[in-house]
């Protein structure tokens, strides 16, 4: 096997779980910021428990690219004995809970804003300033296509 795609392969394995960490981190973060703006004591303890499974939800999913071919080198070493899980059922469960993670971090603050004593219109545009934080990092802060390409992970010959 050529030693580039090796390191290749490689690269995006360990890309793939450094991905997953960091997904997991910035959502922690939109937490904490919750968790010190909401200061109403059931909000806190919903943030807690949504804090527990977006951890345990990276966690396994970290483990499940960690552990997804056994040996784990089959994954970069096609031709080694043993097995892996089909990709495309893992990314698929993959997508459905990170979406599921952020809708729930997107909604999480919307019944304490609701219930803040401001006229109507204050709070329409309170909750616009809201979604439209969250419509900034998730949507308008994601890399151009096509701006990064597997091949800039290292440089072959």
């Amino acid at each position: 096997m050529d030693q580039c795609w090796l390191t290749r392969s490689q690269s995006f394995w360990v890309s793939i779980i450094l991905y997953n960490a960091t997904l997991m981190m910035i959502k922690l973060t939109f937490l904490i910021q919750y968790y010190r703006v909401l200061g109403v004591y059931k909000m806190k303890r919903v943030i807690w428990m949504t804090g527990v499974v977006i951890i345990m939800w990276a966690f396994s999913q970290v483990l499940l690219v960690i552990f997804s071919c056994t040996p784990v080198q089959k994954f970069w070493q096609a031709e080694l004995e043993g097995h892996c899980m089909p990709n495309l059922p893992s990314w698929y469960f993959n997508a459905a809970g990170n979406i599921a993670t952020d809708l729930a971090i997107l909604v999480l603050p919307l019944p304490v804003l609701a219930k803040l004593k401001l006229r109507r219109q204050q709070k329409y545009i309170l909750l616009g300033i809201f979604c439209l934080g969250f419509l900034y990092v998730s949507l308008l802060s994601s890399p151009e296509p096509g701006s990064f390409r597997i091949d800039t992970l290292t440089h072959c010959e």
